[in-house]
């Protein structure tokens, strides 16, 4: 009788180690979906637009915060609610931390603002230096103005915003490049005007900025150190 609940008692043991082990292991609901759509698999970066992650639910499946192998299959399923992001490339001698970089790479291309171009601008604004504060009440990596503060956080949907908080400014200086890009594609200028007149918008905001090309023309120092900082940060990137 004892050898018996001894068995017993083994066997029920080696059952229950056998069930923790199968769940640990056990493939999640999301995976067992991707396996079965397609068994060739492909690396695929996502970032999902937060508007769409608030009502759809189901495409909470998909990882955001990392690489995820997604199935073919789901990529078409979901495409309109994905925003493909492609790697971010490694420029030589930019003095900002992975984390920040990612972040400015990403907003740039979720707002279709060239990465490079931001970098330059931040680069002429305050040589990547998040603490800036000039005489003429311009503030952080970016330098936004103090008058511009309330205005742009609203448009870069911040609440609680820290002016020198570099992913705070940068959201904001990133609105404002796409609001002036629309800005000026809606008037109907040429490729060249518009990357000419987002520059200077920046740097004097839109309505001196029109009043200066009227005068003035499409000749302007800012905008021409804007671009050969670009063009030597790119020069850097490594391909």
């Amino acid at each position: 009788m004892k050898n018996r609940n001894l068995t017993v008692r083994v066997t029920s043991s080696m059952l229950l180690i056998t069930f923790i082990i199968l769940l640990f292991i056990a493939p999640s609901k999301a995976d067992r979906k991707v396996s079965k759509t397609n068994k060739t698999r492909i690396d695929y970066t996502v970032m999902l637009a937060a508007d769409y992650v608030k009502e759809q639910n189901e495409v909470k499946i998909i990882n955001i915060e990392n690489q995820k192998k997604i199935s073919l299959k789901i990529k078409k399923q979901y495409s309109k609610y994905i925003i493909k992001i492609s790697k971010r490339p490694h420029i030589k001698g930019i003095p900002l931390n992975d984390e920040l970089l990612d972040y400015i790479y990403n907003l740039s291309a979720k707002n279709k603002i060239s990465y490079t171009l931001v970098l330059a601008i931040i680069q002429t604004e305050s040589n990547f230096n998040a603490r800036a504060i000039s005489k003429t009440n311009d503030y952080g990596i970016m330098q936004i103005n103090g008058s511009n503060i309330e205005s742009f956080s609203e448009g870069a949907n911040l609440v609680d915003v820290d002016v020198l908080n570099p992913k705070n400014n940068i959201a904001m200086g990133i609105y404002y490049l796409s609001y002036l890009r629309q800005l000026w594609i809606a008037k109907g200028y040429s490729a060249n005007e518009v990357s000419f007149m987002t520059i200077l918008g920046f740097n004097r905001g839109e309505g001196n900025a029109q009043k200066y090309v009227r005068k003035h023309g499409l000749s302007n120092t800012y905008v021409t150190k804007v671009n050969i900082n670009k063009i030597s940060i790119e020069k850097n990137m490594e391909k």
